[in-house]
C-alpha cells in the first residue's frame, strides 16, 4: 500500500519536477562579465564616423565603456562602479523581462540603422540576443537599464576622445604625421567672408600658405577665386621657434580632428589643410570652434609679426584707395577690417 502511494505521488509530481528541471536559470556569473550591450551603427557614412559602443558590467560592479569588446590598450575607455543593489536589480530585470525566452534575433525590417546586442553571462551558459533596429520592449528595457549607469557628460566626453583616437590612428596607419611636404606649402588656412559694397556683398577669401622653410604667403582673393590686382600678397618669414611650435601643435591636434567641423552659429567657411609627403587632409566647416582647430589657428597668428602685418594692411588699403576703385567696389575701411579679422 505504501509503495502504491509512493508511486502515485511520484507520477503526480513528475511533471512539476520536469518543469523545474527544465526552467532556465537566471543566476548571473559570480566573476567576470555579467552583461554586455553593444550598439554598432551602419550605413553609407565614412567608417571613421561609424563608431561602435560597448558597455560591459562585471560581477564586482565595474562598468566599462569602450568601442570594441576587447579594445587596444591605448584606446580611450571610461570606467565607473555600481553597487551590489544595482547588480541585483540587473538580475531581477533580466528575470522579469524573461530574457531567456527572447528570440536570438529581434530585428525589425530596415534598410539601414544600427545593430544592437545584449549578451548575458549566466552561471551555466551565455545567451546573446541581437537585431537591427529592434523594437522588442523587453530587449529595450534591459539596454536602457545598462545605459543608465553611464552619465551623459561622461558618454559625450568619451565619444569625443574615441573619435579623436580613431581619426589619429587612421592617419598614422597611412603616413608619418611629422613628415611634412617640402616642395609646396605644407600648411594652408583659408578663411571666407564677405565685405559690403554699394551694390552687393563682395565675397573675399584670405589665404595663409606656409612652407616648411618658414615662408608665409598671405593673399586675398575676390569672387571666383580671382586675385584683386590692387592687393599685393604679404610675404614674411616665420621664426624657427614659432615654426617648431606650430608643427608641434599640428602634430598633436590636427590628426585628431574629423574632416567636418562647424560652429552651430557659423556663417562663413574655413578650411585648414596639412600636406604630408604621403597624404593630405583638409578640415573644413563654418567657422569651426573645436578647441584643437582654434589652437592651431591661434598658433599660426601668434607667429606673425604684428608690425609687419599692420604695415601690410596700411599699404594695402592705401594702394586700394589709389587703384581707381569705382562705385560698387569695396570701401577701403571695410577692406581694412576684413584683413584684420
Amino acid at each position: 500500500m505504501f509503495n502504491k502511494k509512493l508511486i502515485l505521488s511520484f507520477i503526480l509530481f513528475l511533471p512539476v519536477f520536469i518543469l523545474i528541471s527544465c526552467s532556465p536559470s537566471y543566476d548571473l556569473a559570480t566573476e567576470g562579465p555579467i552583461v554586455m550591450i553593444s550598439t554598432s551603427p551602419a550605413g553609407p557614412d565614412d567608417y571613421r564616423h561609424l563608431i561602435s559602443e560597448y558597455i560591459t558590467v562585471y560581477a564586482d560592479g565595474t562598468v566599462v565603456l569602450s568601442h570594441e569588446e576587447n579594445p587596444e590598450k591605448d584606446a580611450p575607455t571610461f570606467q565607473t562602479k555600481i553597487n551590489k543593489d544595482d547588480t541585483r536589480q540587473i538580475e531581477d530585470l533580466i528575470r522579469d523581462e524573461k530574457f531567456q525566452s527572447l528570440d536570438e534575433d529581434v530585428s525589425t525590417p530596415s534598410e539601414d540603422g544600427e545593430k544592437q546586442e545584449v549578451i548575458v553571462y549566466f552561471t551555466d551558459e551565455v545567451k546573446k540576443v541581437s537585431g537591427w533596429n529592434p523594437a522588442n520592449e523587453s530587449f529595450k528595457h534591459i539596454r536602457q537599464q545598462i545605459k543608465s549607469f553611464i552619465q551623459t557628460e561622461d558618454l559625450e566626453q568619451w565619444r569625443t576622445e574615441i573619435s579623436e583616437y580613431i581619426w589619429e590612428s587612421d592617419a598614422k596607419s597611412k603616413a608619418s604625421i611629422t613628415d611634412f611636404k617640402t616642395d609646396e606649402p605644407f600648411f594652408i588656412l583659408q578663411i571666407d567672408s564677405s565685405v559690403p559694397t554699394e551694390a552687393y556683398d563682395e565675397p573675399l577669401t584670405k589665404e595663409y600658405a606656409l612652407t616648411l622653410s618658414g615662408d608665409l604667403n598671405v593673399t586675398i582673393r575676390g569672387k571666383d577665386d580671382k586675385q584683386i590686382d590692387a592687393i599685393e600678397p604679404l610675404q614674411i618669414t616665420i621664426d624657427q621657434n614659432d615654426m617648431d611650435a606650430l608643427q608641434t601643435a599640428i602634430t598633436e591636434n590636427f590628426w585628431k580632428l574629423s574632416e567636418h567641423q562647424s560652429h552651430a552659429d557659423g556663417s562663413f567657411e574655413e578650411a585648414m589643410t596639412v600636406n604630408l609627403k604621403e597624404i593630405s587632409k583638409t578640415v573644413s566647416g563654418k567657422e569651426p570652434s573645436n578647441k584643437r582647430y582654434v589652437f592651431i589657428k591661434e598658433q599660426l597668428f601668434s607667429s606673425i609679426d604684428d608690425e609687419q602685418m599692420s604695415a601690410w594692411i596700411d599699404s594695402t588699403v592705401e594702394a586700394y584707395k589709389h587703384s581707381g576703385a569705382e562705385r560698387g567696389q569695396i570701401a577701403p575701411e571695410d577692406l581694412s577690417e576684413f584683413i584684420k579679422e
